[in-house]
């Protein structure tokens, strides 16, 4: 089982944390955006933390994560938020 941790705070994040949790080769351990946008994430049933205290809550060598925001400047945002998780290890 692949633990996951599910970035973001669209709707599209909260179906992608729904989703995985049916499928039984994923456990989803968190969802997490950068603290200044938790106010906005939609009610998730995994436990939610600000990105910048997730090292608190999943070991990120043991997680894999899906980036999953919205269309607006969809590819910029992506992006930026790979190279900060890449960077973070």
């Amino acid at each position: 089982m692949t633990d996951i941790v599910v970035f973001g705070t669209s709707e599209l994040a909260r179906i992608m944390v729904s989703m995985l949790r049916e499928d039984p080769r994923y456990r989803v351990v968190a969802a997490t955006a950068h603290r200044q946008y938790l106010d906005a994430m939609p009610e998730m049933p995994v436990p939610v933390c600000a990105y910048e205290d997730l090292a608190d809550v999943a070991d990120p060598a043991r997680v894999q994560m899906i980036v999953a925001i919205g269309y607006t400047k969809m590819n910029e945002q992506r992006q930026r938020v790979v190279d900060i998780v890449t960077a973070d290890g």
